[in-house]
């Protein structure tokens, strides 16, 4: 064996050996016992701070069952979701919960690293008989980026009253006579108002009217919009105002539907002169 050649073959290899360490950053240390040494540096650059998304929720979430006319506070709770390993930042946006109509700016601070942030809003009010309240809601981000939240309604409709008439109010016009001459042709003219309970779906009132005490009667009928709390109907009579009172005389106003109701009778007061 040619003893020269091998150590020649032996030290090439350490040093290639030692190349490849110098190559992947571990420096050696002279001296006996001495270890190799690695060295590493790993650069990290922050995540850029953004909104991805948006969730949006609201309580109470369900108004089935409740009245119409109660009062009630929806809250809405927004979610804003960050990446991970951002600065943090401020997040800019604006929110509506009758459907864009009016909108509300504000703001929420996220610290650095925050992978989420929340932000609650509420409206307030009674529930309508025409279900326009509560409205749509959403909110819209307009730092950093332009995400949105869904749409977001409150499931189910309140409860409606029911349609009735509760009592009549009844008025004539001229409201005395005392004035009048004999003879004198005259147009008397009678208001029935019809209080209904609020918040009830609406229909139509069957009366019948009288303006001679009764002794003949005329049918009508008023309709009633949802939501409304009255309704009026007027009848008037033409005729000579007489000393005997044979006119005017007594008018009322009786409801056949959606309930059984009468109205007192009324007459102008008072007696014409000659």
């Amino acid at each position: 064996m040619n003893l020269s050649a091998t150590r020649a073959g032996l030290g090439a290899t350490i040093i290639v050996a030692l190349l490849g360490l110098a190559a992947c950053g571990v420096t050696t240390n002279s001296g006996p016992g001495a270890q190799p040494t690695a060295t590493a540096t790993t650069a990290t650059t922050p995540a850029a701070f953004a909104v991805t998304s948006v969730d949006l929720a609201v309580n109470p979430s369900d108004i089935n069952g409740t009245a119409c006319g109660t009062s009630v506070t929806f809250t809405y709770t927004a979610t804003f979701h960050v990446p991970a390993g951002t600065p943090g930042g401020t997040i800019q946006f604006m929110y509506t919960t009758n459907n864009g109509r009016s909108s509300t700016n504000a703001s929420v601070n996220v610290p650095a690293g925050a992978t989420s942030a929340t932000y609650t809003f509420t409206t307030s009010g009674n529930l309508p008989a025409d279900h326009t309240f509560p409205g749509v809601a959403e909110v819209i981000v307009t730092s950093p980026g332009n995400a949105q939240s869904p749409q977001v309604t409150v499931a189910g409709q309140c409860a409606l009253g029911s349609f009735k008439v509760t009592s009549i109010d009844i008025s004539v016009h001229p409201t005395t006579v005392s004035n009048v001459t004999c003879g004198t042709t005259l147009t008397a003219t009678w208001t029935a108002i019809f209080h209904i309970p609020a918040n009830t779906s609406g229909g139509t009132i069957q009366l019948d009217y009288s303006w001679n005490e009764g002794r003949a009667s005329y049918n009508g009928s008023v309709n009633v919009p949802a939501g409304a709390t009255a309704a009026s109907f007027s009848f008037s009579h033409t005729d000579k105002v007489e000393p005997d009172h044979s006119f005017p005389q007594y008018g009322s106003v009786h409801v056949s539907g959606p309930n059984t109701i009468l109205s007192q009778e009324v007459i102008p007061s008072g007696t014409c002169h000659s």
